[in-house]
């Protein structure tokens, strides 16, 4: 089964949202740094690297001046911060993870050092490594959109305890309030925890309020044909499925798949 996956551009948007969050975040902490002689020059240095990547969209120098911004001073957590976001970027994500492990070691209590690493082993697949990370993050800031999905996200797909509890929180924050992605969310999970009352619950639940979303449509057929063993329910949505994505190249394997599987179906 599916989770709710978002398209590339929708993976993009997220990215570019927490990008904007660590620099929103970098800005206020240096205007109210301390004022040492190395501090201040490290600052001043960061400072460009920040106007370079947010107004310019030039990460190459970005990168540069936040490399001479930590090494004009090591212990400095916001230089260290932007560095990893600008080698990022520069799709150096393993250096990325040594430099934001750094930050952390300086002070276990950064938010953005805890969540940006989380982030960076969650889109790496390591979910156990970011769980942990993840965890710390959501501890220091419980009410952080951005950490509260990685969190919730992470959760689910190590199939931990608390992924019930964590997303019935998503459910009640204003923006995934009634949006049918956190119950396929939950749904997915419930099925793959053989709760499977649950898991119909919120696989319905979903499709009320999306009936023509692909993901949800396929899950629904997934539910039906393994779970359940209905095959007639599951043929139902499997044919809307590739009705609804008869356009879309995207989901062109997916389409496959479903193709054959409703032939093994109708032969049994």
């Amino acid at each position: 089964m599916k989770n709710s996956p978002g398209t590339k551009a929708e993976s993009k948007q997220k990215s570019f949202q927490h990008f904007l969050l660590i620099i929103s975040a970098l800005i206020l902490l240096i205007s109210i740094s301390g004022c040492g002689k190395e501090t201040a020059s490290s600052d001043t240095l960061l400072r460009q690297a920040i106007t370079l990547a947010s107004k310019d969209g030039n990460w190459e120098e970005s990168l540069e001046y936040a490399e001479r911004a930590v090494n004009a001073d090591s212990q400095n957590i916001n230089a260290l911060i932007m560095y990893a976001l600008a080698l990022e970027h520069s799709t150096q994500i393993n250096k990325a993870k040594t430099e934001l492990r750094k930050a952390i070691s300086i002070n276990p209590n950064n938010f953005m050092a805890q969540l940006s690493i989380g982030k960076l082993l969650y889109q790496s697949r390591d979910y156990e490594g970011a769980y942990e990370y993840l965890t710390n993050a959501y501890k220091l800031d419980p009410n952080n959109i951005d950490a509260l999905i990685l969190f919730a996200q992470c959760s689910a797909k190590l199939q931990t305890v608390n992924t019930d509890q964590v997303f019935q929180k998503l459910a009640k924050t204003e923006y995934y309030k009634n949006k049918p992605e956190i119950y396929n969310e939950l749904g997915t999970y419930y099925a793959k925890a053989n709760n499977l009352s649950k898991a119909a619950q919120n696989l319905t639940e979903a499709y009320k309020l999306a009936p023509n979303n692909p993901i949800i449509v396929v899950n629904l057929g997934v539910f039906c044909d393994k779970y359940l063993n209905k095959p007639k329910k599951a043929r139902f949505f499997y044919r809307k499925f590739i009705s609804l994505t008869d356009n879309n190249p995207a989901f062109q394997i997916q389409k496959q798949q479903v193709t054959s599987r409703i032939k093994q179906i109708s032969r049994l």
